[in-house]
């Protein structure tokens, strides 16, 4: 069986990108820079992102950005990699 994306038990075709902060500092994105970014991703038929986990979780505009738009986010965790 091919991997599906089920949300509510319908399946979802996932159409998206992977998402590093806009900055290595999140106090210089501003909430017009998320407004502008999110446009771009919904002007290109994106439906989900994945955001890195690699160090920062998203200010309250991202999620909400998100949910407002119909933006699933895939949500890496910030948990440190371990090899044993």
């Amino acid at each position: 069986r091919p991997f599906q994306i089920y949300v509510n038990d319908v399946p979802v075709h996932a159409r998206g990108y992977n998402w590093v902060p806009a900055d290595a500092f999140m106090s210089r994105v501003s909430d017009e820079q998320y407004r502008t970014l999110f446009d771009d991703l919904t002007q290109s038929n994106a439906n989900m992102i994945r955001a890195w986990g690699g160090g920062i979780y998203e200010s309250d505009t991202f999620y909400e950005l998100a949910d407002r738009l119909g933006i699933m986010v895939w949500q890496d965790l910030c948990w440190p990699v371990q090899h044993t």
